[in-house]
């Protein structure tokens, strides 16, 4: 397996699996509701950035992403160079959305020089402009734009937390239908709840991700300092050290006056109350109802998420 370049300084015994061709999950924190037994977990996921948009299709999960407008061009054309995202999976061509046996031989060969000239001449070409651009002092493609050239085969980090048992998540993506590169990561993460020991929270705790046990926060809220460093996923910015002050500074001077919220949905504290029982009915079938079961506000059963709280605090109702 290519060498990773880490997204954080994770604790060493923090359940993880990677699988043989690079990707990897990470249980960055995992809680269970003392009041309700409503599970959630924080995966930390080191997947192909080709599959991001099926990822993006899942509603129940909140989610922090890498961004290509975060990370500088040259800092992106190294990992693209020295470590692609090369697919797990090279089937053969047949109708509809799975591909047939594994290609084979001289056919399979075929297929990958295909994916590694254009690896090349794309690193070549972006390494070009960049020398040219410096060279002549000329005005350079902003990051958010130059970066989406390398997206095709770059490996993608994010912070995906969502509600437990999520049945319909597995039942799509850990199965043999499934996309192989978005597969291996949903069987990777289904595998690790089950070894995974949730820790029992009682109304008034937080879940909180990338805080490490016996951390010392000092005056901190450790919720602000939880909710930065999910936002540090965006840049890949956990890997280096930085003091709780300045992880509260990003969340006071930038996060929340920018109504940026989505860190913040990581961290959660069990909620009773926040539980909706009702029936949907079908127009078309009457006399025929479902019942169902759904969070009041946000996306977690049994839990509040911080963004809400935030939000209502400072007049925001978008989570309405």
């Amino acid at each position: 397996m290519p060498e990773q370049t880490p997204a954080t300084a994770l604790a060493p015994d923090l359940p993880s699996l990677e699988h043989p061709d690079g990707p990897s999950v990470t249980v960055i924190a995992d809680s269970v509701s003392a009041h309700t037994g409503d599970r959630i977990a924080s995966f930390e996921i080191r997947t192909h950035r080709f599959v991001l948009a099926e990822w993006n299709t899942h509603c129940l999960a909140s989610r922090s992403s890498a961004s290509s407008r975060a990370i500088p061009v040259a800092k992106q054309l190294d990992r693209y160079r020295d470590d692609p995202a090369w697919p797990i999976s090279w089937p053969v061509e047949q109708p509809g959305m799975s591909g047939g046996d594994e290609l084979r031989g001289d056919d399979l060969e075929l297929a990958r020089d295909l994916f590694a000239r254009v690896h090349d001449l794309t690193a070549a070409a972006v390494d070009e402009y960049l020398a040219d651009t410096e060279s002549r002092g000329r005005p350079r493609l902003h990051k958010s734009v130059l970066n989406r050239l390398l997206e095709p085969l770059q490996w993608h980090t994010m912070l995906f937390t969502l509600a437990l048992p999520a049945r319909n998540f597995f039942a799509q993506r850990a199965e043999r239908g499934a996309q192989p590169e978005l597969r291996a990561c949903a069987e990777m993460m289904r595998d690790l709840v089950e070894i995974s020991e949730p820790v029992a929270l009682p109304d008034g705790q937080w879940h909180l991700p990338y805080l490490r046990p016996g951390e010392d926060l000092g005056d901190a809220d450790p919720r602000l300092v939880s909710s930065a460093r999910c936002a540090r996923t965006s840049f890949l910015g956990q890997s280096v050290g930085r003091p709780v002050e300045a992880d509260v500074e990003l969340c006071v001077s930038k996060l929340i006056p920018s109504k940026h919220w989505s860190p913040f949905e990581h961290v959660a504290t069990p909620a009773p109350l926040n539980l909706h029982w009702g029936s949907v009915s079908d127009p078309g079938r009457p006399g025929c109802s479902i019942e169902v079961r759904s969070a009041e506000v946000g996306k977690f059963p049994g839990w509040i998420q911080y963004r809400h709280i935030l939000e209502a605090a400072h007049g925001w109702d978008s989570y309405r």
